[in-house]
């Protein structure tokens, strides 16, 4: 069998961090192995995280000269993703170690869309729009001086006015008729926090273009046709890709795109800044995928399978066999008033909890279904079944853009605090893995048979690596939904 450091080299780039001692090393709790490496430039400190078992950076993390430097634990724990209380499996996870309690995390409050007039509440506090707004439009301004300064330009009459239109946006979020000193001081917090993304930005552009390479442009490109017009034609991203800044990048040590005939590349970073955790999220398909794993020797029977065991586990059981979606509603809410008319506890009726447990044994056959179908396509010859199963995981796991984008997260309430992480996504290692047509796949299931975990095999020691979670899932309140869906959720990577 091949080293796998070998096959490494021989089917994916390699890192430049090979043969250094690393600042820490570590075991994600899904059992990826992490090198951290410890790197300063002009701008502060970078920790770059290299996956040994994806063969890549997953992960930079970036904090400037007067910040105060994460500890080993906070590095691990930082994160450019942000949760989906939709995505989160209350499951047991595998991993090479065995099995991993995972907690789903408390439900976050979803704000309301604000109008712009609206950036500063009543209050003098900066809406969760407007502070999102400022960092998008803080880093935007500090890349751009970065920009017109290694291109010889600062200063020039071009920078002035790029800088004063910036500045003079702020200055309206900042000049709110709402304002007191406390909005300036978080105003100002959000501008550290677009400096740290740029830094970040930065220091990602140099590691994967290499280090003759400059920013030439820069865009804001958080509106629906922004990425078309940034590119020139050359990217013509719709909002799947979710950019808010992007930049142009000259003198680069790859191949620029073949639409691009000046030879630059653009970049985009999709930015978030806040307080809340975060991880990788994924896309959740229908019962039958699409048909995206459907072979002549077998289709999968997810959606067909799923409904039988929800109207054998839970409809027959509770009497509403036969009945549609809206009359079992109607009766789960009349089977709730009456709960909660003499003291019950909300949501724990006794419909809900028998129909509960029904549901849990429709999820485990719908769960089957997809382990038995996924063996299957791996038995097929000339590795066709792995080639599917790399797509379908390509499907759920990768965003489907043009452009490149990555995700920046900023975190931090105080100066010294403040640190910027930046993650690959459409560039993501996981991917070359996903569409190596060599790459050997398998699954598990859960004990209990609550979820079904997806990876690929180590090609050097034949271990399990957890790539993704694939769960079945009611579209609705066990009691009354007729379909179940899927929830997806990848390995923790880092």
């Amino acid at each position: 069998m091949r080293n796998f450091k070998n096959w490494l080299n021989e089917e994916f780039k390699s890192t430049d961090y090979e043969g250094r001692k690393p600042h820490h090393v570590y075991h994600t709790e899904h059992g990826h192995l992490v090198h951290v490496h410890l790197d300063k430039d002009e701008h502060g400190s970078h920790a770059t995280f290299v996956n040994q078992h994806l063969g890549g950076v997953v992960k930079t993390v970036h904090w400037k000269p007067e910040a105060e430097a994460p500890t080993k634990d906070e590095l691990e724990k930082a994160s450019a993703y942000e949760p989906d209380e939709e995505e989160h499996l209350k499951e047991e996870i595998l991993s090479f170690r065995g099995l991993l309690a995972e907690k789903a995390p408390p439900k976050v409050k979803v704000e309301k869309p604000v109008k712009e007039t609206d950036h500063v509440d009543k209050s003098g506090n900066l809406t969760i729009n407007a502070g999102g707004i400022l960092t998008e439009m803080a880093t935007h301004y500090h890349l751009n001086e970065h920009k017109h300064k290694v291109n010889g330009t600062h200063g020039s009459p071009e920078h002035k006015a790029e800088q004063k239109e910036i500045q003079d946006n702020i200055n309206k979020i900042a000049n709110h008729k709402n304002a007191t000193k406390e909005t300036k001081e978080q105003v100002q917090t959000r501008i550290y926090h677009g400096r740290s993304a740029a830094a970040g930005i930065i220091r990602n552009v140099r590691m994967k273009h290499g280090p003759k390479a400059r920013i030439i442009n820069v865009g804001h490109t958080s509106k629906a046709g922004d990425i078309p017009r940034f590119t020139r034609g050359v990217h013509n991203d719709t909002q799947e890709n979710t950019s808010d800044v992007a930049v142009e990048v000259h003198g680069s040590q790859n191949k620029p795109h073949p639409k691009n005939s000046d030879g630059t590349h653009f970049e985009g970073f999709s930015l978030k800044s806040s307080k809340k955790s975060a991880e990788i999220t994924a896309k959740n398909p229908a019962a039958d995928m699409g048909g995206l794993i459907d072979h002549p020797t077998r289709k999968l029977e997810a959606d067909s399978v799923g409904k039988a065991a929800l109207e054998k586990h839970v409809f027959k059981p509770l009497g509403t066999a036969g009945k549609s979606p809206a009359e079992r509603a109607k009766i789960l809410d009349k089977a709730r008033a009456e709960h909660e008319a003499v003291g019950g506890e909300k949501n724990k009726s006794p419909m809900e909890l028998k129909a509960n447990e029904g549901g849990k044994k429709a999820i485990q056959t719908q769960n089957n279904e997809l382990h038995d179908h996924l063996k299957h396509l791996a038995t097929l010859p000339k590795n066709e079944g792995h080639k599917m199963i790399g797509k379908m995981l390509t499907s759920h796991l990768m965003p489907d853009t043009d452009m490149p984008n990555s995700k920046v997260k900023v975190s931090g309430e105080k100066k010294e605090k403040i640190k910027s992480v930046v993650e690959p996504n459409s560039d993501h290692p996981l991917k070359k893995i996903l569409q190596n047509p060599k790459t050997q796949f398998d699954v598990r299931k859960n004990a209990g048979g609550g979820a079904i975990h997806v990876g690929y095999t180590h090609p050097q020691s034949g271990e399990f690596i957890h790539l993704a979670t694939y769960a079945a899932k009611p579209k609705s309140n066990a009691s009354k939904a007729g379909t179940m869906g899927w929830n997806i959720k990848a390995a923790k990577f880092h």
